[in-house]
């Protein structure tokens, strides 16, 4: 996140804002805790990749760079589940430590892995599905401080808008993708 003298701007400087608060919850539990206690709209702006104001907040902006890592691998499933703050440069190198790697992968890796499911980035292919198809499912937190886990059985209806959601559901804090066994591209 990219803080000088307590004003906020995206990667390019394009988008700047002054938050009332700025926040790095270590877990869950202090997330939650920020949430709840937030003035103002809460925004979540990761690496403030965006061109749009999107994460532009004068209320509280929330720094999830605790949430990072690989928390599991369903190696039978073809399932990877990764903190939502996780950036895109860290996944492949998690991953193919383990034999596998993402299905598709654009051209930019400095946005976090949240932040690619929320605003419905693509890879690259026209074959190929954007991040947010290829999320099997992942634990949002709501405004209330509550956590909830979303799957296509599980919540469907939150987890169908929360593949590109923009923010407007709540936080993401960890993410599980469909992943394949890791390759070479020619």
């Amino acid at each position: 996140m990219k803080i000088v003298g307590g004003k906020w701007s995206n990667w390019s400087g394009g988008v700047t804002c002054k938050p009332r608060k700025i926040v790095a919850p270590k877990d869950e539990v202090d997330l939650a805790a920020a949430v709840r206690q937030a003035e103002g709209p809460v925004r979540a702006p990761g690496t403030g990749h965006s061109f749009t104001p999107l994460c532009a907040s004068d209320g509280t902006l929330i720094d999830l760079s605790a949430f990072t890592g690989l928390k599991n691998l369903d190696k039978e499933a073809q399932v990877a589940t990764l903190a939502a703050a996780t950036p895109l440069w860290q996944v492949g190198p998690l991953l193919h430590a383990q034999g596998f790697g993402l299905k598709n992968m654009g051209d930019i890796d400095r946005q976090t892995l949240g932040g690619v499911v929320g605003t419905g980035t693509h890879g690259t292919g026209r074959t190929l599905k954007s991040f947010s198809a290829e999320i099997a499912g992942f634990r949002l937190l709501l405004a209330s401080g509550e956590v909830i886990h979303c799957t296509a059985n599980e919540n469907p209806d939150i987890f169908a808008a929360g593949r590109t959601s923009l923010g407007m559901l709540g936080v993401m804090t960890e993410i599980a993708m469909y992943v394949r066994p890791a390759y070479k591209l020619r």
